[in-house]
């Protein structure tokens, strides 16, 4: 597979610049939420450039997409794959967690501080959690990557409770709730690759299961995201590709900027009665929703996949998953004492310049440190784990032949 926009092969560049957007509304949303928590029930259209929510979502559909293309492209055994995404994840999240600590350790109180003049009750509530190394690698071995947390768990709510779950209000750093559902897409999509190079037809009937079993949840993004790898750039190139892509972005932002429609609510419950597993609320609905739509729009529309493929943009798509992992420590310490140490000081509005200022300089440092020292070596580790996979695998093949 080629990018429509060029002759690179198989890796969809502007996806890249999509992740570092989708990143910065991520931490927009959390800025907004704890500062002006009153804005977004009255920001209309412009509520999109912090619409965290389906950011997130957006992440799901591109590492669907980028999976997919790498795992035609590199091969390798399932094994070796299996740990290559483990080193992946793993890796940055155990940085991410010894960051959080030092932070929450330095700064314990400094985001109920700033939640008292700020109003935020999402700021005050108790999202430091117990401030010790035991907590922190439990969130890195566990819940961030295998069981989740007790309210975002893909686990069934009896097991949640005997395994002691600990609810996301309790994490070190929030953001790692999605990381649990990136892992189980990860497995999801390779498995879905393999099929899809034993038989297109065992393929099919594994997109179909997957739709009828769990076609309303989040995880089912990664299969479209999958699917969109399969087959969007063929599509991109057709006969009213760009006025298409135009009316799905359009409705895609409108969509995630104001939520809860109940046109999109008739959707839901009608699709709800052809599923299995239940299915989210309107909210969560509407954001998946106007993610697909986004992200389809983008894979149609020529200048929006340009645009995210400009220079600053890919830089910002390098450092989105460090971005998105430093950022909610960095608030909770160091911006909300900042904004507390001004408060009453200077201008509200001064004060919210400088706090948004010291969010964005500070968390692109920090992923800047994380994307040099910590993603690199995640990412060459599991390479070289998944090579080591791909020869005993061979080895074992040479020995049974």
């Amino acid at each position: 597979m080629r990018d429509g926009d060029g002759d690179r092969p198989t890796r969809l560049a502007y996806l890249e610049g999509l992740r570092g957007i989708a990143a910065l509304q991520v931490v927009l949303l959390h800025f907004v939420t704890a500062f002006v928590p009153t804005l977004p029930d009255r920001a209309g259209l412009a509520g999109f450039v912090f619409d965290g929510h389906s950011a997130v979502y957006l992440f799901f559909l591109i590492s669907g997409a980028v999976l997919s293309l790498a795992f035609v492209r590199e091969g390798a055994g399932i094994a070796g794959r299996i740990a290559q995404r483990v080193v992946r994840i793993g890796l940055p999240v155990a940085a991410a967690c010894v960051l959080a600590v030092l932070l929450l350790a330095l700064l314990p109180h400094a985001h109920l501080r700033a939640a008292e003049s700020t109003g935020s009750a999402w700021f005050a509530m108790d999202s430091s959690g117990p401030v010790s190394w035991w907590q922190a690698a439990r969130e890195a071995g566990e819940e961030a990557l295998v069981t989740g947390y007790a309210d975002t768990t893909l686990l069934p709510s009896r097991l949640a409770v005997w395994l002691g779950l600990d609810p996301l209000a309790h994490s070190l750093d929030a953001p790692f709730w999605s990381l649990h559902l990136e892992m189980a897409g990860s497995l999801l999509v390779l498995a879905l690759v393999r099929l899809r190079t034993l038989s297109r037809a065992t393929h099919g009937a594994a997109i179909m299961l997957c739709a009828v079993l769990f076609g309303t949840q989040a995880c089912f993004l990664f299969v479209l995201g999958h699917l969109a790898a399969c087959g969007l750039q063929d599509a991109a190139r057709g006969v009213g590709a760009a006025a298409m892509g135009g009316v799905l972005l359009a409705t895609g932002i409108a969509m995630c900027a104001a939520k809860n429609w109940s046109s999109v609510d008739g959707l839901r419950i009608h699709l709800s009665q052809l599923v299995v597993l239940p299915t989210p609320n309107l909210y969560q609905f509407q954001s998946q929703l106007g993610a697909v739509l986004v992200f389809g729009g983008i894979a149609l529309l020529r200048p929006a996949r340009l645009a995210l493929r400009v220079r600053p943009v890919q830089a910002l798509g390098r450092l989105s998953f460090g971005a998105y992992l430093t950022h909610f420590p960095i608030l909770f310490t160091v911006v909300a004492a900042s904004w507390t140490m001004l408060d009453g000081r200077v201008p509200s509005w001064a004060n919210l310049v400088i706090a948004l200022t010291l969010l964005l300089a500070a968390t692109l440092f920090a992923a800047s440190v994380f994307e040099r020292w910590i993603d690199r070596p995640a990412i060459a580790l599991g390479r070289g784990l998944a090579r080591i996979g791909q020869s005993g695998c061979r080895h074992v093949g040479s020995t049974v032949a």
